[in-house]
């Protein structure tokens, strides 16, 4: 995250200092496992083959369920545990890390440290004692609750449920809103005239530059604090309107063409929620489409930790459900891990929608399960396709015991994959001074950004999105043009797209595809619109790690999304202050103008820029 520069003439605020405070029992168990470190790895290199690094991974993991048990247990000892106690460090530990394989690695590290106490003979408690605690872990007793049985729902159980819950009303009211029709934009969204109803239909109070939300719905809002209403100029900008109208789409419980969207053949179905096994199964769909929906939304504006965070979110979800699992408590968990904190955050949005019961713990209703899965199988799913295969093994492999480990190998070669090898050209710890510019445009709409040579490809797409002030909604890849006069151009886009003959741009950073000044790669976003960045490196220079995104520079603002290209985006300039013209209002309705505001080109603040980046992105 970008720091703020400091005037040396002003005193700065003493800040407390958060200090962490250990119980004996964990600083005796720190000390205990510290000097089992290189036993244990050197037993884990040897037996099971892996090298150092994994082999120091792992230890890592066992270091920190030791400390957890200390901590849970009051107890130091590393070479002897209560099974029952054990369990419950697991199933946390599993939780918490909401990760795909979360459970397999985590229990097959601790089954792993097992057979290392047991082999050279440092296992301190009975044989019993040692036999239960690894028929725990073998049995995969850590997540003994996966076995609780959800108690049945009928279908009146369940619409009682379903009715109840805000989404639901919210969902219903913007499908009836639907029904005489509505106009669409030329990207299939709302139109601006329509946004603030729309947005008053499912509760949010917002403003456009055609009317305020009072006009629509008095009231809303009232509190203080929204006193001042945000500005949305799309529907993409209205979160809750924006998921929910998605959600109907993809249920097609509102259809829509290119210029008016209208209610579905199955609306009436789920307007009139009467009991039936048909309409339960629609309600259903649409809860789980919208967490569905919800999640890709978290990805998409957190590009760093948006998947970890999913994954956190459905753990927490699923365990919700049950009565009997070990369900977190929200608001000292919350307090004390501030990775908790997002995901707390989320819950309790997604609590003033019913998805979710908030008391001392997170609670669901069974009647919801069924959406519930739909959610878990989406992120599983989504997880899966976006791992390297061939990593996961090693990993995994690392982490269970020996003879387990052994029986792996025939998986490799289903893993295997063809990259394309491309070097890292500039280090960790070097930063980038990149100029971006807007090609084709005159006078030319450029930035200046600088991003630390790691920042993935992915990453870099956000960064440019936000520079120009993009949406995000429209198709991109990268194109580092082929070396010499021979050979083709490599290019690198989203794997979720979908695009042919793309590498997924994810694997690769800036600090591969350029090594020097001057070296140069483009950015096209929009294959309609046709907006293409020319990317040259100015600059490398040594930077602390995690050096954060900036933007140093720039000029003129850039086009918005949808606008035509360079010919209509030099339409509009010219329009947008000529009230004459019959494009005139059409115009300053896709710029986003009030009314008496003046379209000033020129207006371009880095600092804006810059702060945008604080919200997005880290380095």
């Amino acid at each position: 995250m970008a720091k703020s520069k400091t005037s040396k003439k002003q005193a700065k605020p003493k800040r407390a200092v958060k200090r962490e405070i250990i119980s004996i029992p964990r600083v005796r168990a720190r000390a205990g496992i510290d000097a089992l470190a290189g036993p244990f790895m050197d037993w884990l290199i040897n037996s099971s083959r892996v090298d150092r690094d994994n082999a120091f991974a792992v230890f890592e993991r066992v270091h920190h369920l030791v400390d957890r048990y200390a901590e849970l247990t009051g107890e130091a000892t590393v070479t002897e545990f209560a099974p029952e106690k054990i369990a419950v460090v697991l199933a946390e530990e599993i939780q918490a890390d909401g990760g795909l394989m979360s459970e397999e690695i985590y229990v097959g590290t601790f089954d792993a440290y097992l057979h290392f106490l047991r082999e050279q003979e440092r296992w301190t408690g009975s044989e019993q004692a040692y036999a239960k605690v690894h028929a725990v872990v073998e049995s995969g007793s850590a997540g003994e609750n996966d076995h609780e049985e959800l108690p049945a729902v009928n279908d009146a159980e369940a619409f009682e449920v379903f009715n109840a819950m805000p989404l639901l009303r919210y969902a219903r009211k913007l499908l009836e809103w639907v029904a005489a029709g509505r106009d669409l934009t030329a990207s299939g969204g709302l139109r601006k005239k329509d946004l603030v109803e729309a947005a008053a239909v499912v509760g949010v109070a917002i403003r456009t530059s055609k009317q305020s939300t009072e006009a629509t719905l008095p009231g809303l809002g009232a509190d203080e604090r929204d006193a001042i209403k945000p500005y949305a100029g799309s529907l993409k900008a209205v979160k809750r309107l924006s998921l929910i109208w998605d959600s109907l789409l993809e249920l097609e419980l509102i259809e829509g063409d290119e210029t008016r969207a209208r209610q579905g053949p199955d609306a009436q179905d789920f307007l009139g929620g009467q009991v039936t096994k048909e309409s339960r199964e629609i309600v259903s769909d649409f809860i789980g489409t919208f967490m569905m929906s919800y999640g890709d939304w978290i990805v998409e504006h957190d590009r760093m930790n948006g998947v970890a965070l999913r994954g956190s979110l459905m753990q927490t979800l699923d365990a919700a459900l049950y009565s009997s699992r070990p369900t977190v408590f929200t608001a000292s968990d919350a307090a004390a891990d501030s990775s908790f904190a997002a995901v707390g955050y989320m819950l309790e949005e997604l609590a003033e929608l019913g998805v979710v019961r908030i008391d001392t713990h997170y609670r669901a209703d069974p009647a919801l399960a069924e959406s519930y899965d739909m959610f878990s199988m989406y992120v599983m799913d989504e997880q899966v396709s976006d791992v390297d295969p061939a990593k996961m093994l090693e990993m995994i492999k690392a982490s269970f015991a020996p003879e387990a480990a052994a029986n792996m190998p025939e998986l490799v070669d289903a893993a295997e994959i063809d990259p394309f090898e491309l070097p890292a050209r500039v280090p960790a710890g070097k930063s980038l001074q990149l100029r971006v510019d807007l090609e084709y445009t005159q006078p030319p709409v450029w930035r200046r950004l600088v991003v630390p040579s790691t920042i993935s490809l992915a990453d870099l797409h956000v960064a440019l999105q936000v520079a120009f002030g993009w949406l995000n909604s429209h198709l991109h890849d990268f194109e580092l043009p082929a070396a010499g006069l021979y050979g083709d151009s490599q290019r690198f886009s989203d794997p979720r797209m979908e695009l042919e003959e793309t590498l997924d741009e994810w694997d690769y950073t800036v600090g591969q595809l350029v090594g020097a000044p001057r070296d140069k790669f483009f950015y096209n976003y929009d294959f309609g619109d046709s907006w293409r960045h020319k990317i040259v490196v100015e600059k490398i220079f040594d930077s602390p790690t995690g050096q954060a995104v900036r933007c140093t520079g720039g000029r003129l603002q850039a086009p918005v999304d949808d606008i035509g290209g360079i010919p209509g985006w030099y339409h509009a300039i010219d329009v947008s202050n000529d009230p004459s013209h019959e494009d005139f209002e059409h115009v300053r309705d896709m710029l986003g103008l009030s009314e008496g505001e003046v379209f000033d080109e020129s207006d371009f603040d880095a600092k804006g820029i810059d702060a945008a980046y604080a919200l997005r992105l880290r380095g």
